[in-house]
């Protein structure tokens, strides 16, 4: 198996790494809203703001505890992810960095394009905290019964758990790339880095306008991931990577129209080019298509 080979399969073995924390973090967040779900159907009404302060400060409290112990977690699975990727890349590209020098640099990079780790941490239970305030004061104000929202409670924190599913099944690949761009942006040897995007239907338009691009100063490349279950990485070296465009000219109008979408597709059948609905790994809006 040649270098190249090795990069990809060892990529492709990270998407699979953050099954583990995922099933975790939902796990945690249903454990706690269960027990959250009977303590609050218990209290049933709120009758004054005594109460509803004091219900709160249960829920507060609750969500605090499960808040630390997922952070833990996650902390502790991003520290063994820096060491052991460490020991990958600089294996493979004779460069390394000590892994708390790389722990104060993951902090601060978005893990999905988007937020960093303790962002999405703040963010997850802030929103589960929201969730709950809404029916008990609902049920304050009315002077209604708890009970009378469960439904769309449940319903507003079973969205909440897919979507924290979804990005915390991202930390850890995030973690291992970042970990390895902040490694070989120090290795003085690797002129050329190239942008490797799986390409399949799965593969977003913005990942493959960015397919085969190459930089000399990673610290000017886009972020990657580029977005959450982001598959791209960066090898470090040249690769003829087939063009994402000529790639999909080849696809069925099936493939095509599931990629696009309706309205992108319709586009794209009345002439414009794909190319057109991104802008350097920024997947453009409609709006922002016209306004070109």
């Amino acid at each position: 198996m040649n270098r190249y080979d090795e990069f990809a399969r060892h990529y492709i073995d990270l998407e699979f790494s953050g099954n583990t924390l995922s099933d975790y973090v939902y796990d945690e967040l249903t454990d706690m809203e269960k027990e959250l779900d009977e303590y609050i159907t218990g209290e049933n009404t709120i009758p004054t703001k005594n109460v509803y302060k004091s219900v709160m400060d249960e829920i507060n409290d609750e969500i605090e505890k499960r808040k630390a112990i997922i952070k833990k977690r996650i902390t502790a699975d991003t520290d063994k992810t820096v060491s052991k990727e460490n020991k990958w890349i600089s294996g493979m590209v004779s460069a390394e960095v000590a892994s708390e020098v790389i722990l104060n640099k993951i902090s601060m990079i978005p893990f999905n394009g988007k937020m960093t780790i303790d962002q999405f941490i703040d963010g997850l239970f802030s929103d589960i905290y929201n969730s709950y305030e809404i029916p008990v004061r609902t049920s304050y104000i009315l002077k209604g019964t708890i009970s009378s929202f469960i439904n769309q409670l449940n319903r507003r924190n079973s969205n909440i758990n897919v979507r924290a599913e979804s990005s915390s099944q991202c930390i850890i690949p995030s973690v291992a790339k970042n970990t390895d761009r902040y490694v070989m942006q120090r290795y003085s040897s690797i002129k050329t880095w190239t942008w490797i995007s799986m390409l399949d239907t799965s593969t977003c338009i913005a990942c493959g306008d960015l397919s085969g691009t190459t930089y000399t100063d990673l610290s000017s490349a886009p972020p990657c991931p580029l977005h959450n279950k982001c598959r791209c990485y960066f090898y470090p070296g040249v690769v003829e990577q087939p063009s994402y465009y000529e790639w999909f000219e080849k696809q069925d109008e099936k493939d095509k129209y599931e990629i696009l979408g309706k309205t992108r597709y319709n586009l794209y059948k009345s002439g414009s080019k794909v190319k057109n609905f991104v802008n350097n790994g920024k997947k453009l809006t409609i709006d922002e298509i016209f306004s070109k």
